[in-house]
């Protein structure tokens, strides 16, 4: 019997412990899109985003955007509950208010807390980096600049965002699928004629070719 192989193990399609390290290894060492910053133009707003399995703030900061962990540092409550909003960056559980540097600067009956030092409760942040109108976020602080980790790629999101029209509506996918297959899915034009014949396969798309 002939059996066939793949460039990549099956089970990097479905195994936990594969996921986690592409996690640490890739993701959290990388710039990721995370946003439009058309959804910031006001001081106050913001909105959360879904990295990877944890919730993330987005905050315009008089003009400065800050990305953080949306979570509390007193009882780990979520912070921001919306996919988007405007207002203090204030948890609903005990109001404990957070600062543009992620520390707690306004606390309830703050007198009762002995010895406590609001610089030790700060936030998780993540380097956060714009271009044009994209926003890209990064867990680990070292490493490359959002252009140098684009490389030529830079040029063309910056001409891409720099034709963007105004925003007149969001469509958001969940998909219960590793990132990996929608990612070959997204690459490989082999679909376009059967699922998108009056948009997509209109462009003829031409850039596949397929062997065994």
């Amino acid at each position: 019997m002939q059996t066939s192989t793949t460039l990549i193990p099956l089970s990097y399609f479905y195994e936990p412990a594969i996921f986690n390290l592409e996690k640490e290894k890739l993701f959290n060492e990388h710039w990721v899109f995370a946003g439009f910053t058309d959804d910031l133009l006001e001081p106050n707003q913001y909105i959360t985003i879904d990295y990877f399995g944890e919730s993330v703030v987005i905050r315009n900061f008089d003009g400065e955007l800050k990305a953080f962990l949306n979570v509390c540092s007193h009882r780990f409550s979520k912070i921001c509950l919306h996919k988007t909003g405007q207002g203090p960056l204030q948890c609903p559980y005990h109001g404990w208010t957070y600062d543009k540097e992620g520390i707690p600067y306004a606390i309830p009956r703050r007198t009762q807390f002995a010895d406590l030092n609001p610089d030790a409760l700060k936030l998780k942040s993540f380097s956060i980096s714009t271009l044009g109108r994209f926003i890209f976020l990064k867990a680990n602080p070292d490493g490359s600049s959002l252009k140098e980790f684009l490389g030529d790629t830079y040029v063309l999101l910056e001409k891409v965002s720099g034709a963007m029209g105004q925003k007149i509506d969001t469509n958001v996918m969940a998909i219960k699928a590793n990132w990996k297959v929608i990612v070959e899915n997204t690459l490989e034009e082999y679909h376009v004629r059967q699922v998108h014949p009056k948009s997509l396969y209109k462009v003829d798309i031409q850039s596949s070719q397929f062997d065994f």
